[in-house]
């Protein structure tokens, strides 16, 4: 379910069981991932990029609620795993590339455009070739294809047990809690690399919230948005901050082996940096103006 869907769910008015959300939100998942799946293998950007996501959403609802799921079976969320490193590697060369296209039309006189295009060309091909390398390379494409099926048959085994909206908060706000800690760890005096992990931390705890909200939104059809709304801006600033730290590493380790003239490697290595300034100044600001509520309180109503 995207975010805009779980905003529709959400105002509905309509309340339904936690459980059932849950199940219904899961389910949805594990079909979008295997509609992605053949296009995603055929290196189509757009189906890695939904399948990706699909497969984020789906592991983030069982990692928050495993407990009230039926016994999924463990062989089968590994391969899962094994297919997220795959789907996020070449989606990350994929969006870099992008990133550097459009810094490459911002009109300043390159020294060395073909080098340039070059490593761009050549993040699209490794792009490409971890795409295709999930029909290839074991598991292999078939493989995956049945452990979704596993999953799926697992979770329409039985309902949801045990799960109203009260152990739902629960759950929610042992995610909330997570990203509290990873917050106050990005206010700490560290080193440049200590701190953009935090900040990346952050980032991965405000998805799981973000997803683990969404899976139960229709049973908080008034409440959810509250939770959804400020998780989603702040999640999406860290995210553009995470791209521009990866972007100026990859473009310093290129450097040299891709034959970038060092003024175009500078200059594209300072953009990254004003980029990953301005979006982490956005998020500290979204944080103090608009800050993400505590579930037990926000969804109380």
């Amino acid at each position: 379910m995207s975010h805009d869907k779980a905003k529709t769910a959400a105002g509905k008015g309509r309340k339904s069981d936690a459980g059932a959300a849950l199940l219904h939100y899961a389910r949805l998942q594990l079909t979008e991932l295997d509609g992605h799946l053949g296009l995603a293998a055929g290196a189509d950007p757009e189906a890695v990029h939904g399948a990706r996501l699909a497969l984020r959403r789906f592991r983030s609802a069982v990692s928050a609620y495993r407990k009230f799921l039926p016994p999924l079976p463990l062989q089968d969320l590994k391969k899962l795993k094994n297919l997220a490193r795959g789907l996020g590697e070449s989606r990350d060369a994929y969006v870099l590339a992008r990133r550097l296209e459009l810094a490459m039309d911002t009109g300043r006189p390159w020294r060395r455009p073909a080098a340039l295009r070059g490593f761009i060309g050549a993040l699209d091909a490794h792009s490409a070739a971890r795409a295709k390398l999930l029909a290839s390379e074991a598991p292999g494409l078939d493989e995956y294809r049945l452990a979704i099926k596993g999953l799926q048959t697992a979770l329409d085994s039985s309902a949801v047990e045990n799960m109203g909206r009260k152990k739902a908060r629960a759950a929610l706000e042992s995610r909330w809690k997570k990203v509290r800690k990873r917050l106050e760890a990005t206010m700490a005096e560290t080193p440049e690399d200590a701190h953009f992990t935090a900040l990346h931390e952050t980032r991965k705890a405000l998805k799981k919230l973000r997803y683990a909200v969404e899976a139960v939104a229709d049973a908080f059809p008034d409440r959810a948005g509250t939770i959804l709304e400020p998780a989603v801006i702040q999640q999406r600033l860290l995210g553009e901050q995470h791209d521009a730290v990866v972007a100026r590493a990859r473009l310093n380790a290129a450097a040299g082996s891709h034959a970038l003239d060092a003024s175009d490697a500078a200059a594209l290595e300072s953009m990254e940096s004003a980029r990953a300034h301005s979006a982490e100044v956005e998020f500290y600001r979204a944080v103090g103006q608009n800050p993400v509520p505590a579930p037990k309180t926000a969804l109380k109503k």
